[in-house]
């Protein structure tokens, strides 16, 4: 049997008992540091930057929200397509863009999810019953905490469900592909091992922290949501997010 060896030498330690934002958030032996006053994010519409203690802040308030609230997609599809996504996944939330209500309402009331279960991903102008993440973040920032953050038992990271990821559906329906955090934690550490990131020896580099990376693919789509956001975060890069 043919044996294939990566020429970046063997991975180190990958853990198993992290979810993603305590990963991204965490320490790793391959992870290069970033100075507290490089960004993470930044708005390329306003130039806004979110920094480490804001992202960490703004993930809190967002999860205590939706906690307190609820006890708890691709903007290009049709009402039909919407309805097999939250049937396939039992969604309890719709969260979408402003510009996509008919589509969401149609495809909400089709499934039985409430008008109070669909929130915007921006504030608009006009009156409207539905929140939006930004009246999230601030709620869950100003009240008690309301959830305890999940700790994994050895193991379980390679089998608890982070995402589900739809294939495009060119034979079908998009089928729903259960990505565990395992798997995005093991695929960032064998991109930072393969590119060396945090290696005293490696003189030229990639990637290095403080560098700005453009956010060219949807957070919807695989390889926009591991490698243009969750890779590049770990990499000390700021991703420039376009509106």
């Amino acid at each position: 049997m043919t044996e294939f060896r990566s020429i970046a030498g063997p991975l180190p330690p990958i853990p198993d008992d992290l979810t993603i934002p305590q990963f991204i958030f965490g320490t790793h032996a391959t992870r290069p540091h970033r100075a507290e006053a490089i960004p993470w994010l930044i708005n390329a519409d306003t130039g806004r930057a979110v920094r480490q203690a804001e992202m960490l802040q703004r993930t809190h308030g967002l999860a205590n929200a939706m906690s307190s609230r609820w006890n708890i997609t691709n903007p290009a599809y049709k009402t039909d397509e919407l309805v097999h996504q939250l049937r396939t996944t039992k969604a309890a939330l719709l969260i979408t863009h402003p510009a996509f209500l008919d589509t969401a309402q149609a495809a909400a009331k089709e499934v039985g999810l409430s008008e109070d279960r669909i929130v915007f991903f921006e504030p608009v102008s006009s009156p409207t019953p539905h929140t939006n993440l930004e009246e999230l973040i601030n709620h869950g920032i100003s009240t008690p905490r309301t959830y305890t953050e999940r700790r994994f038992k050895a193991g379980e990271a390679k089998t608890t469900v982070a995402f589900l990821s739809f294939s495009s559906g060119t034979t079908g329906k998009p089928k729903a592909v259960a990505i565990p955090h395992y798997s995005v934690v093991s695929n960032v550490i064998q991109m930072t091992t393969h590119y060396k990131l945090n290696d005293p020896a490696q003189k030229s580099k990639h990637f290095i922290p403080g560098d700005v990376g453009i956010a060219v693919l949807p957070f919807f789509h695989i390889y926009g949501l591991v490698v243009n956001l969750h890779f590049l975060l770990f990499a000390g890069v700021s991703v420039k997010q376009e509106n």
